[in-house]
């Protein structure tokens, strides 16, 4: 018997379901009618090749599902708390506002005066890879920020805020191009407006494209910002009779957690668990409400891709070992 597509079906009937199918690639004539061309190359797939991709498609779905989780936590955490003086605060968790008032800093690569910063520079070199093939991919060369407390003042009190561990969200960055590794030139424009996007990924790469990137980001001094976190009396502080309280406000990633976690982990993974272990600290520039839509967003964007992906991974784990 030959099917609507003429070709033989060895006697057996083609149900009009069946043909359906077939045109969307999931009929094979080798295969028995019906079967999924998907469930037979996950199956006839080498096993190394599958793990591989399985645990791509694993890693993918656990950074977003984590990364949603944890955004979903902070605008929970912000909403949830009323602004305090900090000419009223107690021992405790507060969100506070105030005004950076030091330290008086200098960025690395541009020297603008700031009483934080962060750097990162990149390099495109031209490497071998996984394909065997050589091409140009960014390697990064720097990635640091300013180690000093900032102090945060309002009505005569003072906050100290170690930055190491906190969610950082800056008052502005740069990010620009150049063709050696300690940049030159005219001061690059400054972007007051989100993080620093993903061009990297977009930049035309070899003899043509650019070989350095460049990214500053910056707190100024003077600017209105807000603390969320766990504080307490500062009691290396000297205080005079009648004079404010001066407060610590601490993230629960230390500089020594590398002393907990394995020696194996990299620091920015170190930080990461470090921060999920504990009560967000997060430092902004930005207003609450803001800082909270753009959370949410992000929950709303990644928790669904990031159950799609683990809902791949358990369907390519049930199309190898149980169709």
């Amino acid at each position: 018997m030959r099917g609507m597509d003429g070709s033989e079906t060895n006697g057996e009937e083609i149900r009009p379901h069946d043909y359906n199918a077939s045109l969307i690639g999931f009929y094979l004539p080798s295969s028995r009618i019906g079967e999924g061309w998907s469930m037979t190359f996950l199956r006839e797939t080498p096993l190394g090749v599958f793990l591989f991709a399985l645990l791509l498609v694993a890693l993918l779905g656990g950074v977003m599902i984590a990364a949603a989780l944890w955004a979903r936590r902070n605008a929970r955490a912000i909403r949830d708390l009323p602004p305090t003086r900090m000419s009223e605060m107690t021992r405790g968790r507060h969100l506070v506002w105030g005004h950076v008032s030091a330290p008086r800093l200098k960025a690395p690569l541009t020297g603008r005066p700031c009483a934080w910063w962060q750097v990162e520079v990149w390099e495109s070199r031209r490497e071998k890879q996984a394909d065997g093939e050589m091409g140009y991919s960014w390697t990064q060369l720097r990635n640091e920020q300013s180690q000093q407390p900032l102090r945060i003042s309002d009505s005569g009190a003072e906050c100290t805020v170690e930055p190491y561990g906190a969610t950082l969200m800056p008052s502005a960055y740069s990010d620009w191009r150049g063709d050696h590794e300690s940049p030159s030139g005219e001061e690059p424009e400054l972007h007051t407006e989100g993080p620093p996007g993903l061009g990297i990924r977009h930049d035309v790469q070899g003899t043509l494209g650019p070989r350095f990137r460049y990214v500053e980001q910056y707190i100024w001094q003077g600017a209105p910002i807000f603390v969320l976190g766990e504080f307490a009396e500062d009691e290396r502080a000297s205080r005079k009779r009648g004079a404010p309280a001066k407060w610590l406000a601490k993230g629960s990633a230390r500089a020594d957690d590398g002393t907990r976690l394995s020696s194996y982990l990299p620091p920015e993974l170190k930080v990461s668990f470090a921060r999920l272990a504990g009560p967000p600290l997060i430092v902004s520039t930005k207003h609450p409400k803001e800082v909270v839509e753009t959370l949410e967003l992000g929950t709303k964007a990644g928790l669904p891709f990031g159950l799609a992906f683990a809902a791949l991974g358990a369907f390519m784990v049930w199309a190898r070992y149980f169709s």
